[in-house]
């Protein structure tokens, strides 16, 4: 929706009317209980779990088996590339709503 998420109050006092009007015009259509129009409207809080949580789950637990038979480099490499896709993935989401 192109948005920053903010809470509630912080998009009253922060952002301009024509702003707030476009966060609302931007629900139009949407069902009343939709997750993206408490998003738009500021009222979802921020989750607790991080991705970079996440990661180090996925690297420690899920993928240990599939990482463990692979060189230093070959590792190295891997974890690179899925640390960048983390990094782009926590750069969009604070950025965009």
């Amino acid at each position: 929706m192109g948005f920053v998420y903010r809470p509630l109050a912080e998009i009253l006092v922060a952002e301009p009317l024509d702003t707030i009007l476009q966060r609302v015009e931007s629900t139009i259509g949407e069902p009343a209980k939709s997750p993206s129009v408490d998003a738009v409207g500021g009222a979802v809080a921020r989750p607790d779990d991080k991705i970079s949580e996440a990661l180090k789950l996925y690297f420690n637990e899920i993928a240990r088996d599939e990482i463990r038979t692979k060189s230093p480099d070959q590792k190295k490499r891997w974890k690179a590339k899925r640390e960048m896709r983390s990094r782009c993935l926590s750069a969009w989401s604070a950025t965009s709503l």
